[in-house]
């Protein structure tokens, strides 16, 4: 199974053509591009929260879980709805062995839902919001996840 949460080369080209992306970002605020050091971390004041409401809320909840330790809840909200049960236990107890991943993905998580170190969000926020941010501890490395939504509930793309 991909990780949800995936490094992302700093130079890698667009997954769509340039027009789709420019389409969906029409009414995001202009933004520099990822790669420019301004963006990087907090003490440049890069904060980037979405707009949309539930996603909020579904962030924000999935960064309390990751504070509180609940790897199972945290899981259950998060993981794509398309995964085998099997595919979804394998993740979760994955996590539950590796604390310092566990870690990683929490912080990661609770990085998306303050919005600091985010340097971009791209897609429509709607059904899609694609978070750019550098990784908890190590800016520089880029990071980025991806939430679609169905039928109201946002989960992390697989």
């Amino acid at each position: 199974m991909r990780d949800p949460v995936a490094k992302r080369a700093p130079a890698a080209a667009p997954s769509r053509a340039p027009e789709e992306e420019e389409a969906e970002e029409e009414d995001l605020p202009d933004l520099p591009d990822e790669d420019e050091e301004e963006e990087e971390g907090p003490e440049r004041g890069g904060v980037r929260r979405t707009r949309n409401a539930r996603l909020q809320a579904k962030l924000d909840q999935l960064a309390a879980l990751g504070e509180a330790g609940r790897v199972r809840d945290f899981c259950a909200l998060f993981l794509p709805l398309d995964l085998s049960a099997e595919e979804a236990e394998e993740f979760t107890a994955g996590l539950e062995a590796d604390g310092e991943r566990w870690a990683q993905i929490a912080g990661e998580l609770a990085l998306l839902a303050s919005g600091v170190g985010v340097r971009r969000i791209v897609g429509d926020q709607k059904r899609r919001a694609e978070f750019r941010y550098g990784m908890v501890g190590k800016p520089h490395i880029g990071r980025e996840v991806v939430f679609v939504c169905a039928d109201g509930d946002w989960r992390a793309e697989g």
